[in-house]
């Protein structure tokens, strides 16, 4: 919570600035994750070089270059660990499959661990909840893969 706290208190000027001074009207930010939303790819190139500059230069942060780049709306938006693409004037979403791997190893190893007497009953069914609450974009991928996991360590 502390580190939500500084960062809203730490960026809010530049927050504030990416609003009302070069007038994005679609941003995000969680933490130091940013989408910035523009019509025009060279004007967002523009703020981009501006915000990674005062970025640099005023708060004393590096901006990683992989994680850093413009694209268009076609090729979708990854954020916070989920793919978000705009279709048919809708935004869909849902998880990459490197994101898909990581949540089976989790759930694998939440039935390991209840299986080893690690884990109490309570316990799993916390983290299975946080599971399916977690990462609402794909709570039937969700219910699947701990239904499998579950048969298969409990059957």
């Amino acid at each position: 919570m502390t580190s939500q706290f500084l960062s809203i208190f730490y960026l809010y000027q530049l927050d504030h600035k990416i609003v009302h001074d070069y007038h994005i009207k679609y941003y995000v930010r969680y933490m130091d994750d940013f989408v910035l939303i523009h019509k025009n790819k060279e004007y967002l190139e523009e703020v981009f070089l501006k915000i990674k500059n005062e970025l640099e230069n005023i708060y004393k942060l590096k901006v990683n270059p992989k994680k850093s780049f413009i694209v268009g709306s076609d090729e979708g938006i990854p954020f916070l660990g989920i793919h978000y693409k705009i279709k048919n004037d809708r935004v869909v979403s849902y998880l990459p499959k490197k994101r898909k791997m990581e949540i089976r190893k989790k759930i694998k190893r939440n039935a390991f661990l209840f299986l080893n007497h690690e884990k109490s009953i309570e316990s799993m069914y916390s983290s299975r909840q946080c599971f399916y609450y977690g990462f609402s974009v794909s709570r039937k991928f969700l219910r699947n893969e701990v239904l499998n996991v579950e048969k298969s360590f409990l059957s």
